[in-house]
């Protein structure tokens, strides 16, 4: 059987959650990243808590995991934008490390959760995948993945 986010297991989990943590959309989704993949995680986040009714949105700033840093993408597209102004190039694909401290906390939160459909932030680096998507949308760039 296919998961979705009104699933009653699924709920559980992310109740449970929300219980102990204090998570912004984005990381809430992403431990339920496996289900629906066309979606975004801070949509999945917004959806499970939508459902679940009695949990009030968190700002992502005051997030426990991310202390914000995953709304701050669309700061670090501009960033990565106006440094490539100054380089000639084909394609190219940008990288990053992940604070030691959030990768703890998130490790925690994943023993704790149970989810078999999260998605780590190290494993597939969320913050970078978005970014280097995103970049891919402006004209004249082009990322290679390869």
């Amino acid at each position: 059987m296919t998961k979705d986010l009104n699933d009653k297991e699924i709920l559980k989990v992310a109740e449970k959650i929300l219980l102990n943590y204090k998570l912004c959309d984005y990381c809430l989704g992403r431990v339920f990243a496996k289900i629906d993949t066309k979606m975004t995680n801070k949509e999945k986040g917004e959806i499970l808590r939508k459902n679940l009714k009695k949990y009030k949105k968190i700002d992502a700033k005051n997030c426990w995991l991310c202390s914000g840093i995953l709304s701050e993408i669309k700061h670090f597209v501009d960033i990565t934008y106006k440094a490539l102004k100054k380089y000639e190039y084909d394609t190219f694909l940008i990288g990053s490390k992940i604070d030691e401290e959030i990768l703890e906390k998130e490790q925690n939160l994943l023993n704790f959760a149970e989810s078999d459909f999260s998605e780590s932030i190290k494993l597939r680096n969320y913050k970078l995948k978005t970014i280097n998507v995103k970049l891919g949308l402006i004209p004249g760039i082009s990322i290679s993945f390869s």
